[in-house]
């Protein structure tokens, strides 16, 4: 039998040690493990005839975490930086995409219920909005005036473009707005987002949840304990 305590990376919260412990728990010979959020550190105890280290790794990784294995503690302060800051460069980069696609939406939305704007669902309607006019005074009455112009504005360089092809004012088809917002969600939900739906999917077969399961996940997770029991 062999017998380690590991530096694990990667975990954000005590439902993450559970996670490891439940996935190398089941696998033919692991004899104990116990994982430590706050030491970052776990201690195995694992028969390397039938399971390697390399394999546990691999499972590991799967959940999003690193095991630092012993041959890997050879690396320089320097080498594990780097390994870090590329970690927290793609993470940035995620978070700046995710923020450039929503924010039009999170935006418009929230300015059209702030300030009771009408909502136009329509991209044409949009387009060929008028200039606004003032009618109310006090904070919803200029909050309402000058929203209406920001999206007066806004609608003007898309106006002149769609007019290039097509006759604006008496358009021959009509377009949802909502294919929009479809069209900038769908690459937050299923590509910046898919981090999360890996791990999510790899801790519903372990039946364990973790931070990065999303939270229309949790219904699976408990039909998947109520089928378990």
């Amino acid at each position: 039998m062999t017998k380690l305590v590991l530096k694990v990376k990667g975990m954000h919260c005590a439902s993450c040690s559970i996670l490891i412990d439940k996935l190398l728990g089941k696998q033919a010979g692991v004899v104990s493990i116990k994982t430590s959020y706050g030491a970052e550190k776990t201690a195995v105890e694992f028969d390397e005839s039938k399971i390697s280290l390399e394999k546990m790794d691999e499972l590991v990784h799967k959940l999003g975490y690193d095991i630092i294995r012993p041959d890997e503690l050879s690396t320089s302060p320097e080498e594990e930086e780097k390994k870090e800051a590329k970690k927290i460069d793609e993470a940035r980069r995620r978070v700046i995409a995710s923020f450039a696609l929503s924010a039009p939406i999170i935006l418009y939305y929230m300015l059209i219920h702030m300030f009771n704007v009408t909502h136009v669902h329509e991209l044409f309607d949009f387009l060929n909005q008028t200039f606004p006019q003032l009618t109310n005074t006090g904070f919803m009455g200029y909050g309402s005036y000058f929203t209406s112009m920001f999206f007066w504005f806004v609608a003007q360089p898309f106006k002149w473009m769609t007019e290039l092809f097509v006759n604006v004012a008496n358009p021959p088809f009509r377009i949802d707005l909502n294919y929009f917002y479809w069209i900038l969600s769908t690459p937050i939900q299923f590509i910046i987002a898919w981090p999360f739906y890996r791990n999510s999917f790899t801790a519903i077969r372990v039946g364990s949840a973790n931070m990065s399961r999303p939270p229309h996940c949790f219904p699976l997770f408990s039909l998947d304990d109520i089928l378990r029991r």
